[in-house]
């Protein structure tokens, strides 16, 4: 009769409440900022968009993969390139503004945002 090879069995286990607590309130959070009636974006300091709510992908006439292409002077037509570090420098600092500008949809339409 042959001997049997031995059988190894690894288990590791973690407790991951905490990190499915944080998954669950950054959706929740998610989930709000999406059905926000404001328009949201996320830009970068290079102007890029880097997230739109809902609510400005349908505003701007952008599917979410669209808009994600686009930058800050793409969506606003009075926003200068060269007027953009500064402009970023400052909101950094500040960590909010407030301010009127207009912006452009994908067929061209014009429309103030304040």
């Amino acid at each position: 009769m042959e001997e049997a090879e031995p059988q190894l069995i690894l288990s590791i286990i973690r407790d991951v409440t905490e990190r499915k607590r944080t998954e669950e309130m950054l959706g929740l959070t998610q989930l709000s900022v999406d059905q926000a009636g404001d328009l949201i974006q996320w830009l970068g300091p290079d102007g890029q968009v880097l997230y739109a709510s809902e609510s400005s992908c349908r505003r701007f006439g952008y599917s979410h993969e669209e808009i994600l292409t686009k930058s800050v002077f793409d969506l606003n037509p009075t926003t200068a390139p060269e007027s953009w570090p500064e402009h970023w420098c400052l909101m950094k600092e500040r960590g909010s503004m407030t301010f009127e500008s207009e912006h452009r949809t994908k067929e061209g339409e014009v429309f103030p945002w304040r």
